[in-house]
C-alpha cells in the first residue's frame, strides 16, 4: 500500500477543518431556510385550496337548500293530487 504524507501541518489541518465545518453549517442553514420556504409555500397553497373547497361547499349547500325549498310546493301539490286520485277510485 503506497501512502503519501500530507504536506500540511497539524495547525493547517485544524484550520482547514474549522473552515470546512463553518462552510458546512452555513450551507446546511441555507438549505434549511430554502426547505422551510418551500414548505411554507406548499402550506399556503394547501390552505388556499381548502378555503376554496369550503366556499364551493357552502355554495353547493345553498343551491341544495334552494332546490328543496322550490321542490316543496311541487311535492305538496303532487301529494294532494295523489290523495284526490286515490279517493276518487
Amino acid at each position: 500500500m503506497n501512502q503519501t504524507a500530507d504536506p500540511r501541518t497539524v495547525p493547517q489541518l485544524l484550520s482547514d477543518l474549522a473552515r470546512e465545518i463553518s462552510t458546512l453549517f452555513r450551507k446546511e442553514g441555507q438549505l434549511i431556510r430554502a426547505e422551510l420556504s418551500e414548505k411554507a409555500s406548499q402550506l399556503q397553497i394547501g390552505i388556499g385550496s381548502a378555503a376554496a373547497g369550503a366556499i364551493i361547499l357552502l355554495v353547493a349547500l345553498n343551491v341544495l337548500a334552494a332546490a328543496l325549498v322550490a321542490a316543496f310546493p311541487v311535492m305538496l301539490l303532487l301529494m294532494i293530487w295523489l290523495r284526490n286520485l286515490i279517493r276518487s277510485m
